[in-house]
């Protein structure tokens, strides 16, 4: 049965045969398993919390919780590091939490970490079809002169 199923390693010579479409077998995000940053970046701590406390109640205490904007997946923060970053604060009622990076002109640098500043315990999504169209825009033929046309659209 081991062999027959490619346990415990899938074999490179044997060729899966997919019959369904991706979306089929993989369950739809909940939105409240999902940090949905499309009009803000700033999140309530206790927003968060909640969403912790969903992971931890489905079991999921080494899950995480995907970040997207406009329905396209832009990172992914683990539970236990979303954990640390919320006891660290001082006040999760009042706390509005930074999920993304955002220009500043505040030079105000004490050398002290902002607490609220939860950009450096998530995991950034970076986007194959920017590749593209940045490579694209540094030659003159542009993105499709690979043959392969770029599309854009959500890559949830």
């Amino acid at each position: 049965m081991t062999e027959m199923n490619s346990y415990p390693f899938l074999s490179n010579k044997h060729k899966p045969i997919f019959t369904s479409d991706f979306g089929d077998i993989v369950h739809r995000a909940r939105r409240r398993r999902v940090i949905d940053i499309s009009t803000s970046p700033l999140v309530r701590a206790t927003a968060l919390r909640k969403k912790l406390e969903n992971l931890h109640r489905a079991g999921e205490l080494d899950g995480g919780l995907p970040i997207i904007r406009d329905d396209i997946l832009v990172g992914l923060i683990p539970a236990p590091d979303l954990e640390f970053a919320l006891d660290n604060l001082d006040n999760e009622e009042t706390t509005l939490c930074m999920m993304a990076p955002v220009p500043s002109i505040d030079d105000s640098d004490d050398g002290e970490p902002d607490p609220s500043d939860f950009t450096p315990f998530i995991d950034r999504v970076r986007s194959y079809f920017s590749h593209i169209e940045v490579a694209g825009q540094l030659t003159d033929a542009g993105p499709r002169s690979t043959g392969h046309s770029v599309t854009h659209g959500p890559c949830v």
